[in-house]
């Protein structure tokens, strides 16, 4: 039900350079899940969104959570263009079921 986004960024516990993951919910699977039950999956769906919102990123080494959003903390202004294309950082998903 859920899916990892990964990107690198700064650890500020163990203070290394390393790749910082984050669980987001498969909206694709709560739509179909959805439509399945005439709506009423969209209920638990919407608890989902909620939660995650408040899912931290996580360090991949340390496994400790980060306060607040590193990439808001740390980004470096751009351009309309790369705000556009996500040119920063790719997002990588992996499926966890």
């Amino acid at each position: 039900m859920f899916r990892n986004h990964y990107r690198r960024g700064e650890c500020r516990d163990c203070g290394t350079e390393c790749v910082l993951r984050r669980r987001v919910p498969r909206h694709e699977l709560h739509l179909a899940l959805t439509i399945a039950t005439v709506g009423f999956w969209g209920f638990c769906w919407i608890i989902t969104v909620i939660a995650a919102r408040w899912e931290p990123w996580r360090c991949t080494d340390c496994r400790r959570p980060q306060a607040g959003d590193p990439a808001r903390d740390e980004a470096p202004e751009q351009s309309a263009t790369e705000a556009g294309i996500g040119s920063n950082f790719g997002l990588v998903h992996e499926h966890s079921d």
